[in-house]
């Protein structure tokens, strides 16, 4: 073999390696973005639903009979979302459901962005168990 098919060979492997190089590199960036807009979603909902939980409590300080829903409720995130009856509050960009059943002393919330709560990327779970005065007692996120 000659010296310019040595150089060729060198140079295309040398090509490909920087190519690969590249690529891996782009695709870490694109994951990197991924993961920082995922975890931007996650606190948006995250502060929404808590929105949402004192938007319930300063709801019930005026009127503690004040409820969204007649039925009891089930503790599913599905039957949340879906079927209990909640009074919905959009924001912006997302907004928040919150539900509770009558004479129940806890409230649930739901934040979600966007301004349809069913084609959310993204939502949070929340629930507030208080006792009258307005006292939270518990708060976790399901």
């Amino acid at each position: 073999m000659n010296k310019k098919a040595f150089s060729t060979y060198y140079t295309m492997i040398f090509f490909m390696l920087f190519m690969m190089i590249c690529f891996a590199f782009a695709k870490n960036v694109i994951n990197s973005a991924r993961i920082a807009t995922l975890t931007l979603q996650s606190a948006k909902v995250f502060y929404l639903a808590e929105s949402g939980i004192e938007y319930a409590k300063s709801k019930i300080v005026s009127d503690n009979n004040w409820h969204t829903d007649n039925t009891t409720i089930i503790e599913d995130k599905s039957y949340l979302l879906l079927n209990a009856n909640g009074q919905i509050i959009t924001i912006k960009n997302g907004g928040f459901k919150i539900i509770r059943a009558k004479d129940k002393n806890i409230i649930y919330s739901i934040g979600f962005l966007g301004n349809e709560m069913l084609l959310s990327p993204s939502y949070s779970f929340q629930k507030c168990v208080f006792s009258l005065p307005m006292k939270s007692v518990k708060w976790e996120e399901l």
